[in-house]
């Protein structure tokens, strides 16, 4: 079980496909929806090896059991500051017995 005292606020946007003026398509986000993550940086648990300079721009973050889906959640976006704007991108999620870990990016 994770600690409350070190969660933090984070909001969750269910991606959605539009088109713009010009015919191209395009990735909007929608629907915010508070939860709360234990947010940790990426560089002490990814390697560089496989990652490269994005590690810079990756973190992990855990949450409570049954908040996310492997399949369904990946590439959705995620705001760590406010509802407003999506801040990064879920690449990875990878459920445990007691936890969800998930791998983000910054857009």
């Amino acid at each position: 079980m994770l600690s409350k005292k070190f969660m933090q606020t984070a909001f969750l946007f269910k991606p959605s496909q539009t088109q713009d003026e010009e015919g191209f398509v395009k990735t909007i986000y929608v629907e915010p929806r508070t939860l709360t993550l234990l947010v940790s940086s990426g560089k002490s648990g990814l390697s560089p090896v496989i990652y490269g300079e994005r590690v810079e721009k990756q973190k992990i973050c855990y949450a409570e059991l049954g908040t996310f889906e492997e399949e369904k959640h990946e590439g959705w976006g995620l705001s760590l500051k406010d509802n407003s704007t999506v801040t990064h991108k879920i690449l990875a999620i990878t459920p445990y017995s007691t936890h969800v870990k998930l791998l983000i990016e910054k857009v």
